[in-house]
């Protein structure tokens, strides 16, 4: 059962992975001009869901499994998208506004926040391939 729950995670971790890489390429055009305001923002609004979906996987998949250590570790960044989404401000499209994202180095905020986000995800992998083969070995 063990083998099953950290290959999950392995995997979500890695699709956490592209998809904050993804994420950071298109901030990345936003920022140079390549991309039209509103079309890079709502490109980028698209996978706020599917984001809150993978960070939220593993710390649910860990709770079932009473994999409290690895727990406490994943829940935080779920935990800080569901916040970011339900705290948004009144009058906001989304996480991503177009009126609002070239105001107040608010690209630069995201892409910050999506270095963070891909370190995680790196460290995440790394960890959860660690207990994978740790659970592989015992086995």
């Amino acid at each position: 059962m063990d083998v099953l729950v950290f290959m999950v995670c392995l995997f979500d971790s890695l699709a956490f992975l592209f998809l904050g890489v993804y994420c950071l390429i298109q901030l990345s055009d936003l920022e140079c001009d390549y991309v039209n305001t509103k079309k890079g923002c709502q490109i980028l609004n698209k996978w706020v869901l599917p984001e809150i979906v993978v960070a939220i996987i593993p710390p649910v998949i860990l709770l079932l499994t009473f994999h409290w250590v690895l727990f406490l570790l994943t829940a935080p960044l779920g935990i800080f998208l569901v916040h970011r989404y339900v705290t948004l401000p009144p009058g906001s499209i989304s996480v991503y506004d177009p009126t609002e994202i070239r105001n107040r180095g608010a690209i630069s905020k995201f892409q910050t926040e999506n270095f963070i986000k891909i370190g995680y995800s790196i460290v995440a992998f790394l960890v959860f391939l660690y207990w994978l083969i740790y659970s592989l070995i015992i086995k």
